[in-house]
């Protein structure tokens, strides 16, 4: 019932809000809202040939990627694995101490954990759930499984008592979340052990990454996708640098690129944890990609990959002295690439060599727009698009009316009736909850006019008592799960299951206003703060 009822609010609400941009004139944050409205909508009634066709599409890519060839020019080639090697060897150095060590197995085993989705061959996707099944691996991690449960002192105990800990899957299981209501997008359900040791090894390329500057993961503003954005900004204001985005890029990796480019213990370990095979409609499908979206590792190596290959670039063309790069005027984070201008068209032969596929229409070379990881730029003026997901409840629709009111703050373009419809669907219309700047979109309008004491949605856990385990002590080392004083566990729910209630709120001593100025700029405060006053919404 929840679900039909979003699905029909969210529908009114694309055509209420096109309706109004057609009559705001055709500016290019107009046209480029527009352009992306449905992007990441997200209905409930997804037709099955959606699905059917991005199966489809996956196995003629996967298909057609078994007959291209790599042809990686042998001077870019070979300084692009030593970037890539020297960079391993340098951070395991700098952590470790391990000297001339690409791969530091002792780290793997530390640094192990599971994913925060389902896992193939297992049921359920929380932590709790996981560790109490036997864990899921295809034929070639089997001893990486009984090595993981012999070093902890937990399961090992646990599995003295017992003869099975591990099952053997085939490999993944490919399945489809939604990506607009015209598009479904492909993932694969790894095998819980394979997706352990590949979301560590992705640990283990991400600490590289940061030692030679790029940082894929942190805080806003700190890591590379707000550099990136940065980037992209001073593009499309002096028309200096290009970007670069490339299609279905997670899919594209062939093992013979990596094996070219990546140390031999390194990939022979990679071919070792990635799932050979997945599923497909109960059909076994052999991959010829690497990896697939869903594997843990995927995103990082991406990522090392394209750094290496523009340090191979730039070393034949003589422009690189050392083994740094300017991170002025070059940025990558997974497939978006930002590069001067003129390096662009050759550029991209080299990623066309390694078997790449340039996305034309998301690459900018020329005129004053670029776009890079969310961030779209004309002129220098942020004109990124608001992607509405869901309106199901009132915690969804805070959401969409905040990145509303701050997109019409940036663009100068008020939409009433828009934001109309979005308050005339919350539970209570005349009584929409006001949140100061620095409280989450989803408990209500933030603004600086919140009264002293206010009410706002909080997240609430709810818990889930489950039978008890010695496997449960692993949880309650790992954080999601607790003992409570008569001995029972108890999981929190997963981030996706939230709950919300109306709690009061009142602002801390000192403060006047609800305004924060990390959280917003004054002229996006002052325009929400005009909106609420014209309409009295308090």
């Amino acid at each position: 019932m929840k679900n039909s009822i979003g699905d029909e609010r969210l529908r009114s609400f694309r055509l209420v809000l096109k309706q109004e941009l057609d009559k705001k004139g055709d500016s290019f944050a107009v046209l480029r809202q527009k352009e992306r409205l449905s992007k990441k909508m997200s209905f409930s009634d997804v037709s099955q040939d959606l699905t059917d066709k991005a199966f489809d599409d996956f196995i003629t890519l996967n298909t057609r990627l078994g007959q291209v060839e790599v042809n990686l020019d042998p001077y870019i080639h070979s300084n692009a694995q030593l970037f890539i090697e020297r960079a391993l060897m340098n951070s395991n150095a700098r952590r470790t101490g391990a000297i001339q060590c690409t791969l530091d197995y002792s780290e793997l085993l530390n640094d192990w954990r599971f994913g925060p989705g389902a896992s193939n061959g297992m049921s359920g996707s929380h932590f709790a759930d996981k560790v109490t099944q036997p864990f899921s691996s295809d034929g070639k991690c089997l001893d990486l499984g009984r090595l993981l449960r012999r070093m902890n002192p937990y399961m090992s105990a646990f599995d003295c008592d017992r003869e099975e800990s591990l099952c053997v899957v085939p490999g993944s299981l490919l399945s489809t979340v939604p990506k607009n209501e015209d598009t479904m997008r492909t993932i694969a359900i790894e095998p819980l052990v394979n997706m352990t040791f590949q979301l560590s090894l992705g640990l283990q390329i991400e600490r590289a990454l940061d030692y030679i500057g790029i940082h894929i993961s942190g805080e806003p503003g700190l890591n590379q996708a707000s550099r990136n954005k940065l980037l992209a900004r001073s593009g499309s204001i002096t028309g200096k640098l290009a970007t670069i985005d490339l299609k279905s890029a997670s899919d594209m990796f062939q093992p013979k690129l990596v094996r070219m480019l990546f140390p031999d213990d390194m990939f022979n370990f990679m071919m070792k944890i990635r799932s050979e095979y997945t599923e497909i409609r109960g059909e076994l499908h052999k991959l010829n990609m690497i990896s697939t979206m869903g594997n843990g590792f995927t995103f990082p190596m991406m990522t090392m990959t394209f750094v290496a290959l523009y340090y191979g670039f730039l070393c034949k063309k003589g422009a690189q002295k050392s083994f740094h790069l300017d991170y002025q005027s070059f940025g990558v984070f997974g497939d978006d690439i930002i590069l001067p201008v003129e390096h662009f068209q050759e550029f991209c032969d080299v990623l066309t060599e390694a078997g790449l596929v340039i996305n034309k229409d998301k690459s900018f070379v020329e005129g004053p727009f670029r776009e890079s990881c969310g961030g779209d730029y004309w002129n220098g003026v942020d004109v990124t698009p608001f992607y509405p997901k869901s309106l199901a409840d009132d915690a969804e629709i805070y959401v969409v009316i905040n990145q509303l009111l701050e997109w019409c703050a940036k663009t100068h373009k008020s939409l009433d009736n828009t934001l109309k419809f979005l308050i005339g669907c919350l539970y209570d219309p005349t009584k929409p909850l006001l949140v100061p700047e620095w409280y989450p979109d989803y408990s209500g309008i933030r603004t600086t006019l919140v009264p002293k004491r206010f009410t706002a949605l909080a997240i609430y856990p709810q818990y889930r008592t489950i039978p008890e385990s010695p496997l449960l002590y692993v949880g309650c080392l790992h954080g999601s799960v607790s003992q409570s004083a008569d001995g029972s566990f108890k999981i929190l729910p997963r981030e996706t299951r939230k709950r919300y209630k109306v709690e009061r709120c009142r602002l801390p001593s000192g403060w006047v206003t609800g305004r924060d100025p990390c959280k917003r700029e004054n002229e996006v405060s002052r325009y929400i703060d005009f909106a609420i006053l014209y309409r009295d919404l308090e």
